[in-house]
């Protein structure tokens, strides 16, 4: 297999690391984890002419309950939008789900990402967006749900 994300639109290295405030697509440096804090690493490999994308979160550490909070949420999320998802389902109902469960949690999804259609093509059609939006209904197709959300304290980004 090859790295997807590698010259991926210029991107230099093979996978992504994200770090606490990074919300997504962050690249990997030499820079030191401490205590408490959060990151996804984010691959994605190009086998027998399809791609396959995962990513997963790690606390490194003890990590705050405000961040544990956050992550259980966007694991929630995820398997709330999952349960829905079949022929027929329009887009903006898995953002509804996404957005409704994050929303009551405390917590805001991120706009400007969403989930992706994922195969021959590293990102593709159909895009999910995290919230209500005009989009189609679904058609069988294999696409990834992203997990991207942050939280507010008066409206302040924290994490």
């Amino acid at each position: 297999g090859y790295p997807s994300p590698l010259n991926y639109h210029f991107f230099p290295k093979s996978c992504c690391t994200s770090v606490n405030e990074v919300i997504c697509h962050g690249i990997p440096d030499s820079r030191k984890l401490e205590d408490g804090d959060i990151v996804n690493i984010d691959v994605t490999v190009y086998y027998k002419g399809v791609h396959g994308d995962l990513n997963e979160t790690y606390f490194v550490g003890n990590a705050d309950e405000a961040s544990r909070q956050l992550v259980q949420c966007t694991y929630e999320c995820l398997e709330k939008a999952i349960s829905i998802v079949k022929p027929g389902v329009r887009f903006r109902e898995i953002g509804e789900v996404i957005n409704r469960h994050a929303t009551m949690s405390g917590f805001s999804v991120v706009k400007s990402y969403c989930g992706h259609g994922i195969g021959e093509l590293f990102h593709c059609a159909p895009n999910i967006p995290h919230y209500s939006s005009l989009y189609h209904a679904f058609q069988p197709h294999i696409f990834y749900i992203q997990k991207s959300f942050y939280f507010m304290d008066n409206g302040q980004l924290l994490r």
